[in-house]
């Protein structure tokens, strides 16, 4: 039989011994040509579902599009890629056609296709139990590849209903839930999930994108409060995620392989619940948006090659099993919301630490670089290594992970750069004493700054900021670098940190300044020593010599501490060899602009010299 378009398969007459034809076209010759078969999937309630890729012959024999290789084309299912025609119909009953007849692999050959948003009704804020899907541009529902096949990749350009820009034009629907209109964006790509868990976890559902970038073509605002402002479109926009999983199901793995998501005014990666896949990225690029870059709940966080840029937070979540987040670099971010090993927790507080099952390893392997991105916060059971510029790494026991931050172990190089008088590190226990919020953490941190840095005086405002109530082994060690004043609490001085002290020891940072703010004690009024720094001052306002004494609560083994004695003349420091909680060669006297060094020697409950006053 000679070959024919598919729009003419109604006008030919195929007989009974014919099971496979060859179109030379969809509507065009040459463009679109594929086979058809008719087997026991080709019946009529296929063609009614699926008529962009099933066609009926004169003679009522109905034949279906014959994946090659596995493959469907978009453009079998009627797409142009010509950069300004709507191809959301298209692509969409490609994906529905492939999910029908068992298809997991999709391809697009051309350099653009654009996708209008449908027209959504339903509530835009409505409970996750009632499951809307109008309204969205892409819905996927098994596990599926998207693929490019052309030289540089494939956008995928996502727009208004009408075609027109979304950054200026939406969507404005009545939301009962709300109680308002809110704003509606639509994405792009919406993970449908099962209710109940697949037997098999190949068959839940996910995507791929391989050479692939969603483009939702919205530069990142300035405002990011939620939901989106429905008088500039301006905010957090919920309803705009870049790739979303629907909350609280099964979902298979979401996969970036040199692939994009730009310009959403939501999470670019969105996963909810406990019931999530992987999220791997291989050399993907995330940004533009007012919301998340990802937000990962799933079983795994596998990142290896990441550039992050121009999002509100980087990232929140957990990496699950054999979690990773290597060769990934952020910049320009707002703030992160956090990221920590282990799973999603199972009680009220979502950020309350839970390591997996036992025999599962619960930490993340971090290799990663921060420029300009505020406080960058990580939670228990990380590991590795962190560049930081003109950012601080905060361990939050209050706020992000008010219920435990623990297990920690950081090679920390922070930069000074564009900003100046900023902490290194912040480690923030709980507000209630005896809650100990931070444990078992130990971070080997380098203060640097750049060369225009150096030019301009721009340095840290000291290594380490802390406070709160603090618990075992916080150990600050092998640490260098220059700050304008020693590390210290932030707050009230005597005050600000309960329970334990973190440890400091083989540190060699230098002061650029004589500053001694927040970490000098009138020994006159308060005498025992708040070993509250790797290095302080001691002074009183009255002329004598002063005696102080040294505490054994709270000091972690090998906690290294000096005094310096800032008070004018005529005003001296005294330590006793014993029964002032040191064990020295004999009694000590601490001269104006002298210093004492000791060490915490956790076996006996003293303290020892290692450096005599002068």
């Amino acid at each position: 039989m000679p070959d024919f378009l598919f729009t003419q398969f109604s006008s030919q007459t195929i007989n009974s011994n014919t099971d496979l034809v060859t179109t030379s076209g969809r509507s065009t010759k040459g463009i679109a040509s594929g086979s058809y078969v008719a087997d026991s999937l080709s019946n009529a309630a296929l063609r009614a579902a699926h008529p962009r890729f099933v066609g009926q012959s004169a003679n009522g024999r109905i034949f279906r599009a014959l994946p090659n290789a596995g493959q469907l084309t978009v453009e079998l299912g009627g797409a142009l890629g010509d950069g300004t025609a709507n191809d959301q119909p298209a692509i969409q009953a490609t994906i529905a056609y492939a999910e029908a007849v068992g298809v997991r692999h999709i391809v697009f050959s051309a350099k653009a296709y654009r996708l209008h948003c449908p027209v959504r009704t339903s509530d835009p804020a409505g409970l996750a139990s009632q499951h809307f899907y109008d309204g969205r541009p892409l819905i996927i529902s098994t596990p599926m590849v998207l693929r490019s096949t052309r030289h540089g990749g494939t956008r995928l350009v996502f727009r208004h209903t009408d075609g027109s820009d979304r950054q200026a034009n939406w969507q404005v629907v009545t939301s009962p839930g709300a109680g308002q209109p809110m704003v509606w964006r639509g994405g792009g790509v919406f993970i449908k999930c099962p209710s109940a868990e697949p037997a098999d976890y190949a068959d839940r559902p996910g995507v791929t994108l391989i050479d692939m970038a969603l483009d939702g073509g919205i530069p990142q605002g300035s405002y990011f409060g939620y939901p989106a402002r429905l008088g500039d479109g301006d905010g957090w926009d919920v309803t705009d995620k870049g790739i979303e999983v629907e909350s609280d199901r099964y979902s298979g793995d979401i996969r970036l392989i040199r692939s994009k998501v730009t310009g959403f005014r939501g999470e670019l990666i969105f996963q909810a619940g406990l019931g999530n896949g992987e999220l791997q990225i291989r050399s993907g690029v995330l940004g533009d948006t007012n919301g998340d870059l990802f937000q990962s709940c799933g079983t795994n966080l596998d990142i290896d090659g990441l550039y992050g840029y121009n999002g509100f937070s980087t990232f929140e979540g957990w990496s699950g099993r054999r979690g990773r987040l290597v060769n990934a670099v952020f910049e320009d971010c707002q703030r992160t919301g956090g990221l920590a090993g282990g799973m999603l927790s199972s009680s009220a507080d979502r950020n309350a630490p839970q390591r997996l099952a036992d025999g599962m390893i619960p930490w993340m392997s971090l290799d990663a670089e921060f420029r300009n991105c505020g406080s960058v916060y990580f939670g228990s059971w990380v590991r590795g290594r962190v560049k930081l510029t003109d950012c601080s790494l905060s361990l939050a026991g209050e706020g992000v992970y008010a219920e435990g931050l623990h297990d920690l172990d950081l090679e920390v190089i922070s930069q000074a750069d564009k900003l100046s008088a900023f902490p290194a590190v912040v480690l923030i226990g709980s507000t209630t004493p005896g809650k100990q919020t931070l444990s078992d953490i130990r971070i080997r941190l380098r203060c640097c700054r750049s060369e225009e840095a150096r030019g301009a005086g721009r340095v840290h405002l000291q290594p380490v900021d802390y406070r709160g109530s603090i618990g075992p082994n916080v150990v600050i060690e092998q640490s260098s670098g220059e700050a304008l004043r020693s590390s210290g609490p932030s707050g009230n001085a005597l005050t600000a940190i309960t329970d334990n002290y973190p440890c400091f020891r083989a540190n060699a940072w230098r002061r650029t300044t004589t500053d001694w703010t927040g970490i000098a004690q009138d020994i006159a009024a308060t005498p025992q020593i708040v070993p509250r720094a790797d290095f302080m001052a001691v002074f009183a306002n009255a002329a004598g010599t002063w005696p102080f004494t040294l505490p054994a609560a709270g000091i972690q083994h090998g906690h290294e501490l000096t005094l310096r004695n800032t008070a004018g003349a005529g005003v001296s420091a005294s330590l006793a060899a014993s029964g002032a909680g040191a064990s020295l060669p004999a009694n000590r006297i601490v001269a104006p602009g002298t210093q004492i060094g000791l060490r915490f020697d956790a076996e006996v409950g003293l303290w020892r010299e290692v450096q005599p006053p002068a």
